[in-house]
């Protein structure tokens, strides 16, 4: 058994462990060994960074998943090199923009970055007070700023104020959000992180 880390989708589980409650939860949640797993969400998105205590042959069956991506536990101050077309196709799917991660990132700044990224997003998705995607309606992460609804932008100008960054000189309505969700992290403060038994 090994601490492992991955990028995967999550669902929804209506009555989770038969409590009678639904819960939002990774995607291969039955194949991490019973439940010995932490994870940090993308606000509403549908995925996460779950950390898991995982054998050989859990992780081999996750790692030959189509939408789980690997990122290193026992190698996060390697550098990531250059992505395969495979992984940065898994990435972008995720809304996770390849373009901000050169091939001198480490694995941990890599996840780092996902978490800075996806803690704007929590940010968003509890103002706004509802589920719904910041790419609903086609969006994606090649969408302007201008190409946004009037209240969304006005939510994600809230998020960045109360997070203390300033965008002003970053930030038009050509901005993609690509280029702001790259923005944002990397003005974020980058602190370790603790998943399970993983520091990162």
């Amino acid at each position: 058994m090994a601490w492992r880390l991955y990028l995967m989708p999550l669902e929804l589980v209506a009555n989770w462990q038969n409590q009678g409650e639904p819960a939002r939860v990774p995607k291969y949640w039955s194949t991490l060994n019973g439940g010995r797993w932490e994870l940090v969400d993308a606000g509403s998105e549908p995925v996460c960074l779950v950390a898991s205590d995982t054998s050989a042959t859990e992780h081999t069956t996750l790692q030959g998943l189509a939408d789980v991506q690997v990122i290193p536990a026992a190698s996060l101050d390697t550098q990531i090199g250059s992505l395969s077309a495979g992984v940065q196709t898994r990435l972008e799917a995720m809304r996770i923009p390849v373009d901000a991660l050169p091939a001198s990132m480490t694995n941990r700044e890599l996840a780092r970055f996902v978490v800075r990224m996806w803690q704007l997003l929590q940010r968003l998705h509890a103002l706004k007070g509802d589920s719904t995607s910041i790419f609903a309606g086609g969006l994606t992460l090649d969408s302007t700023l201008s190409q946004i609804p009037v209240g969304a932008r006005a939510w994600l100008a809230q998020v960045a104020t109360d997070l203390r960054i300033d965008l002003s000189d970053r930030v038009s309505g050509a901005t993609t959000l690509r280029q702001l969700f790259t923005a944002v992290a990397a003005r974020m403060a980058d602190r370790p992180l603790r998943l399970g038994q993983l520091v990162i």
